[in-house]
């Protein structure tokens, strides 16, 4: 199994803990909230409540911006094979994004909200030289971190070349790819979005498994984005 194991961990944030209580409450060990709040649990889980103070909250978070509420709660389970099965029953109607070494945690939870905002069905990302999906990552996603299959791999070029035979295409970000995003036909295949390191891109080897390698056109004035904001705009397109 390739995906990485990981600890109980903190969910902060209204909307990422409203989301885990709604949709995925078994994972939940602990609800602290502090006095101020109003939080609706159900009633199953109302022994799990501890309230605390809010600066307490703040220090055993180690964050500020769980607004007064948070989780600890076993991670999601993900496997490559959950993955694959599920991309062979979905065939066409299939879409992955893959993040190759996302090193920063905010850039990472503001790609996992946008690939859940655009109903994307699975991530995949390394196992080493990545961020940890952490209360910073969560609170960023708003709560996608906990709803979106996530798999870790340790080689995300045999992971791609896996899912080629299973009918995905995948597209390739990259400032110096001589095809412009918007000049591609995409067909009714299934897609992989691949999106690089903030400051060195895709791996050569990774960039040269895709199928297609792709640009975004910006203005020369300001030629580069945001990795999270490109995802966006990649998706949407591709996407359509």
């Amino acid at each position: 199994m390739l995906n990485k194991k990981r600890r109980p961990y903190w969910v902060i944030g209204r909307h990422a803990v409203e989301l885990v209580l709604s949709k995925q409450p078994k994972r939940i060990r602990s609800i602290y909230m502090s006095d101020r709040i109003n939080l609706s649990v159900p009633r199953h889980l109302l022994h799990c409540v501890t309230r605390v103070d809010y600066h307490k909250l703040t220090d055993m978070t180690q964050s500020d911006s769980h607004q007064g509420m948070g989780l600890i709660c076993e991670p999601p389970s993900c496997s490559d094979q959950q993955l694959l099965t599920d991309i062979e029953q979905r065939g066409g109607r299939y879409s992955m994004l893959v993040l190759d070494n996302i090193q920063d945690p905010s850039n990472l939870g503001a790609c996992l909200r946008t690939a859940a905002a655009m109903g994307v069905d699975s991530v995949v990302m390394t196992k080493q030289k990545s961020a940890a999906i952490t209360a910073t990552v969560t609170k960023v996603s708003c709560g996608a971190s906990e709803v979106l299959p996530i798999l870790a791999v340790a080689n995300l070029v045999q992971w791609v070349k896996r899912c080629q035979q299973l009918g995905i295409w995948f597209y390739a970000t990259s400032e110096h790819a001589q095809q412009s995003l918007y000049a591609h036909e995409v067909g009714t295949h299934a897609i992989g979005l691949v999106m690089g390191n903030e400051q060195t891109g895709i791996s050569p080897l990774l960039l040269k498994t895709c199928d297609y390698a792709v640009s975004i056109p910006t203005n020369p004035k300001m030629p580069s984005l945001n990795v999270s904001v490109a995802t966006g705009i990649a998706l949407s397109f591709l996407k359509k």
